[in-house]
């Protein structure tokens, strides 16, 4: 589930994972994997889920995703390494077809798309 202020989903076992804002903000990712910091997100969770009252923290981690400075994809051979095509962007799971069929046309068929034109490197 994505709620405001947090995302947490139910595991096979029934565990609860979660986490805190997705995207903070360019320039603004946490390196806070402390325990204040997930009591803080227990809370919010706990907002959606009050069943979960009392439940104890089994483990902190922290990971990082994918954000370009600018938010915006990275699509493109890199210059300094001419067969090196790379795809960077937030939104991977959702672009993941469309980008994934652009890409297949620029590295197998050696087309120039057009439409990646403002996303180079």
């Amino acid at each position: 589930m994505l709620a405001p202020g947090t995302h947490f989903k139910q595991e096979l076992d029934g565990r609860i994972v979660a986490g805190g804002q997705i995207v903070a903000g360019v320039g603004t990712a946490t390196t806070d994997a402390s325990v204040d910091d997930a009591e803080q997100i227990l809370k919010q969770v706990q907002r959606f889920l009050p069943a979960l009252s009392g439940v104890a923290i089994e483990r902190v981690t922290l990971g990082n995703r994918v954000m370009p400075f600018d938010e915006f994809p990275k699509i493109g051979f890199t210059g300094p390494c001419a067969n090196l095509y790379v795809a960077v962007m937030h939104s991977g799971v959702t672009l993941a077809p469309l980008v994934g069929e652009l890409a297949a046309q620029e590295t197998l068929d050696g087309a120039q798309v057009s439409a990646l034109e403002d996303y180079r490197i």
